[in-house]
C-alpha cells in the first residue's frame, strides 16, 4: 500500500502541486468546521422551541415573515446561552418598534441581523432597563439615593402589559399613516383636476382662436 507521501507525490505529477495544495487546504478547512458543527447544533435543537418563539414575536410586531435560519438562530442561541430570555428579546423588540417604526429611515433595521448582533442586542436592552431606572419616582441624576435594582419583565402579566402599550402605539401609527396617506390622496386628485381645467381651458383658448381666425 502506498503511503501519504507517496499519494501526495504522484497526485503533484498528475495534476500538479498548487492544484493538490488548494484541494488539501479546502478539505481541511471544512473537516475543522464539521467537528465545530455536532455542538452548535445541539444547541441549536435545545433552544429552538425559544427561538421560535422570538422570531414568531418580532414577525407579529412588523408584520414579516423571517423564517428560523441557521444565522438566525445561531445569534439567538449565543445570546440564550449567555443567560438572556424570551422576554428580553421581546423588551428589545418592542424598545426598537417604538424608537424606529415611524422613521422611514430607521424601520428597516428592526429586523434579526441588526437586533440580535453581539455588539448590538445587550446596548438595546440594557439601554430599556436604564430608561426605566430613570423614571420619575424612582430616582434623580445627581441624587445621593441609589436607584432600586430593576427585575427584568419575564411575568405573562408584565408581557401583556408591554404588548399592549405597544399595540397601542402601533395601532396609531398605522393610523397616522393611514390619515397621511389619503392627504397624499387627496393632494394627489387635487393637482390632476387642476391639470385638466388647464387643459381644457387651453383647449377652449385654441378653439376661439381658430374660430377667431376664420
Amino acid at each position: 500500500m502506498s503511503s501519504i507521501k507517496e499519494l501526495y507525490e504522484e497526485l503533484k505529477t498528475m495534476v500538479g502541486k498548487e492544484e493538490v495544495d488548494r484541494k488539501l487546504r479546502n478539505w481541511m478547512m471544512s473537516y475543522r468546521r464539521n467537528l465545530k458543527k455536532p455542538a452548535i447544533t445541539a444547541g441549536k435543537k435545545k433552544f429552538r422551541k425559544e427561538c421560535q418563539e422570538v422570531l414568531a414575536h418580532l414577525n407579529s410586531l412588523m408584520d414579516t415573515r423571517y423564517t428560523l435560519t441557521d444565522t438566525y438562530a445561531t445569534m439567538i442561541v449565543y445570546w440564550l446561552k449567555l443567560g438572556k430570555t424570551v422576554s428580553d428579546f421581546k423588551i428589545v423588540h418592542y424598545k426598537k418598534y417604538a424608537q424606529w417604526y415611524n422613521n422611514d429611515d430607521m424601520r428597516q433595521y428592526i429586523r434579526p441581523s441588526t437586533l440580535y448582533r453581539k455588539s448590538n442586542f445587550d446596548q438595546y436592552l440594557q439601554s430599556y432597563y436604564a430608561d426605566q431606572a430613570h423614571k420619575p419616582g424612582q430616582g434623580e441624576s445627581g441624587s445621593t439615593k441609589p436607584l432600586p435594582e430593576v427585575k427584568q419583565a419575564d411575568s405573562p402579566e408584565r408581557h401583556k402589559e408591554l404588548m399592549k402599550k405597544f399595540e397601542g402605539v402601533k395601532k396609531r401609527q398605522l393610523e397616522n399613516r393611514k390619515e397621511e396617506d389619503d392627504r397624499l390622496r387627496k393632494r394627489e386628485k387635487h393637482r390632476y383636476n387642476m391639470l385638466d381645467q388647464i387643459k381644457r381651458l387651453e383647449k377652449e383658448k385654441d378653439t376661439k382662436e381658430i374660430i377667431g381666425d376664420k
